[in-house]
C-alpha cells in the first residue's frame, strides 16, 4: 500500500506538458514515463519534489 503522500501531484517526475491541462510522468525507471497521470496516481519510483 502507498503512502497517500506518495503521489503524482508531489513527485518531482510528474511534469506538465503544455498540451491541454496533461500532466505527464518523465521518470525513465517508471513503468509510466510518458504517460498522462492524475495527481492522486501513485508508483514504486514516487521521488519527493525539491
Amino acid at each position: 500500500m502507498f503512502d497517500e503522500k506518495e503521489c503524482c501531484g508531489n513527485c518531482r517526475f510528474h511534469k506538465h506538458e503544455q498540451i491541454g491541462d496533461g500532466w505527464v510522468c518523465v521518470n525513465d525507471e517508471s513503468e509510466y514515463l510518458s504517460d498522462f497521470t492524475d495527481y492522486n496516481f501513485c508508483c514504486d519510483e514516487w521521488e519527493e519534489r525539491q
